[in-house]
């Protein structure tokens, strides 16, 4: 779209254009958000500096590298995608820098693995996804649980991340085999700034009844809409329906902009102006 889907939503109900005047968030994923936008390269450009190493007789990765990519995403699955040479059991090191915050932040960070993996930022280990582990549904169920770990990032820093990751599953209570992970390998690391859910959605509340219009977005994200994995429920997750009937009750000038692509069951909207968003391209409608 050539211009702000929310803006034409406005403009439509209002009659005049609208600027964002305070932003709140409730947390309600199932996973902790995607570090897509978060991280940058030893080039300045979106994402991770990667290099794959080879084992030696030991098991354990050669110094030298045998290939070097860069990779513009913290999901990186795998599979059979892997340089030739490479051996049977190899280890990728991936190196990235935080964007730096405006402020201290308590930062809340989450790992998956199928394989094993360990995070550490500024030398220090945050999450360990290495020695034990919890298995769980991600990777199309052959990866594990989220590991989560808390780092204080401070103002103003480019703090340094490094994630070692191995394509051997490490050992979890009722399946000690430590063997090639099934499937293909991959590794996931995710991450937000930690907040009181009580907090933001009092703020929300006091931000709706001092302006003129309310937009609320909310929806399902690919923690919930995914392969090999189905809802138990229809209703949006977490505390989506109390944080709408809080605003609303704030601000009779509510809009409500649900991202998902599949059936939901939602709080009585009646009186509300509500729009649905779907598709791969709903981050550029709902920005600009």
């Amino acid at each position: 779209m050539s211009r702000s889907l929310i803006r034409k939503v406005l403009r439509v109900r209002v009659g005049a254009s609208a600027q964002s005047r305070a932003i709140t968030k409730v947390h309600c994923s199932l996973q902790d958000p995607s570090l897509d936008y978060d991280i940058i390269n030893s080039k300045g450009g979106k994402g991770w500096d990667a290099t794959w190493h080879s084992h030696g007789p030991d098991d354990k990765p050669l110094p030298e590298s045998i290939s070097i990519l860069e990779i513009d995403e913290t999901y990186v699955f795998i599979s059979n995608s892997v340089p030739p040479g490479l051996t049977e059991r190899w280890t990728m090191k991936l190196r990235a820098k935080m964007i730096p915050h405006t402020e201290d932040t308590l930062f809340e960070y989450g790992l998956m693995v199928a394989g094993r993996a360990k995070l550490y930022i500024d030398g220090r280990l945050v999450i360990d996804n290495w020695i034990r582990q919890r298995r769980g549904v991600s990777f199309f169920r052959t990866g594990t649980e989220e590991e989560r770990g808390k780092f204080l990032l401070k103002k103003c820093v480019a703090h340094e991340l490094y994630l070692e990751f191995n394509n051997v599953r490490g050992p979890a209570n009722g399946d000690e085999d430590e063997n090639i992970s099934p499937g293909g390998p991959g590794v996931r690391l995710g991450g937000c700034a930690v907040t009181d859910n009580d907090q933001e959605i009092e703020k929300a509340v006091s931000f709706a009844k001092s302006a003129d219009i309310a937009v609320v977005v909310v929806g399902l994200n690919a923690d919930w809409e995914t392969e090999g994995n189905d809802r138990t429920t229809l209703k949006l997750p977490g505390r989506t329906d109390e944080l709408v009937t809080k605003v609303a009750a704030a601000n009779p000038k509510t809009i409500v902009v649900t991202q998902a692509v599949s059936s939901t069951i939602q709080v009585d909207r009646h009186g509300l102006f509500s729009v649905l968003v779907a598709g791969p391209r709903y981050r550029d409608a709902l920005g600009g």
